[in-house]
């Protein structure tokens, strides 16, 4: 069995205080540092930042189909925190030097089925990424990223939560959080970074114009999404140098439609697949080139994922003739085998869950 490759995300540093905020007293924590331009409005905060104002509005609240409007009423801003009153939710900001941290404290359950909900109306047009993010990039370089949803009960227990997006005329984050056996009030509470950082890229690798929330690393290969692109930019290392010797784009594949061609990447050995908004491509290298062999998508059966942005090819695993593909919008796993004698792609089988199954799949020779 193969040793399955180094595989790993470049992603914000990202520290959530786990505090008893719906308790009596307030949580001991550090006070604001005052070094991020925040402007308070009354409809929540505007996070400064050269490339783009980033604001937070929290605007809605309740179950899927049952939302009802938060009416914010005055601010009020304390030692640790500014808080914005909304009947049986308090809206919250925090400075920390990590970002804008923000969240909801929710008193009380609300009625109907389903997750809670809570929409936050977010300015400019973010991607939704994966692992629960959303980043908001100039064309060139990714400049700040949503993320880092941590929720919890009354009693001290972790509830499953999960940021979608959804877009109109204007944008929203969609958080939805597991409350079916929490104890209430809860907090639910997400943060918004603009600090990058390229700790997780290997030694003797310079990055230009290619900031990415997927990378693959196998032997002397590493693919990067340069979502600014649409393209998969290849590195190649030779002795301790790396160099970036080929761009794959979608247009390889006959394709010639933005949809976020390379949001995930698996390479194993000769072999790579690469991700995109409810399609998946497979390429080959040959030669020292990788060239394009296949496109697999979501079969037609009857599942339909409610997301903005379809889940199919947020995640990919690969292992050598077998890829799997998470789509957790539908709770399902395809998994697609290679036939070695036609050299074809064919869905194999196709795995159920519950909610968010198959958020992230691994997958080692036979085992996933």
């Amino acid at each position: 069995m193969r040793e399955q490759s180094t595989r790993t995300t470049c992603r914000w540093v990202v520290a959530v205080l786990l505090a008893a905020a719906c308790s009596q007293d307030p949580p001991s924590v550090p006070p604001p540092t005052g070094a991020l331009d925040v402007r308070w409005t009354a409809e929540g905060a505007v996070l400064r930042h050269p490339a783009h104002d980033l604001a937070l509005s929290p605007t809605r609240w309740g179950r899927p189909g049952a939302l009802v409007d938060l009416a914010l009423g005055a601010r009020t801003e304390g030692p640790e925190r500014v808080e914005y009153p909304a009947g049986p939710v308090t809206a919250w900001f925090r400075e920390r030097p990590e970002g804008l941290e923000h969240g909801f404290d929710v008193h009380e359950r609300p009625e109907g089925d389903g997750l809670l909900e809570l929409r936050v109306g977010i300015s400019g047009f973010p991607e939704l990424g994966e692992q629960n993010a959303l980043y908001w990039s100039d064309g060139e370089r990714v400049y700040a990223r949503y993320d880092g949803l941590r929720a919890w009960d009354a009693e001290g227990h972790e509830l499953r939560g999960s940021i979608d997006l959804a877009c109109d005329t204007g944008c929203e984050a969609v958080l939805r959080v597991d409350d079916a056996d929490a104890t209430y009030p809860i907090v639910v509470d997400p943060l918004l970074a603009t600090d990058a950082t390229e700790g997780a890229i290997p030694d003797g690798l310079e990055l230009s114009d290619v900031v990415g929330s997927a990378l693959d690393l196998d032997g002397d290969w590493l693919g990067i999404w340069s979502p600014g692109s649409d393209a998969v930019v290849m590195y190649r290392r030779d002795a301790s140098t790396w160099t970036a010797v080929q761009s794959i784009e979608d247009t390889a594949f006959g394709r010639n439609v933005p949809s976020r061609f390379g949001r995930s990447i698996a390479i194993d050995g000769d072999r790579m697949v690469m991700g995109a908004a409810g399609t998946v491509y497979v390429a080959e290298r040959v030669g020292g080139v990788w060239a394009p062999r296949a496109i697999l998508e979501k079969p037609d059966d009857g599942l339909v994922d409610p997301s903005s942005v379809p889940t199919f090819g947020a995640e990919v695993a690969l292992s050598g003739d077998t890829v799997v593909v998470p789509a957790r919008g539908v709770a399902a796993v395809y998994v697609f085998d290679r036939d070695a004698s036609t050299d074809t792609w064919s869905l194999v089988q196709t795995l159920a869950g519950t909610t968010d199954f198959g958020r992230l799949v691994r997958l080692d020779g036979d085992r996933l």
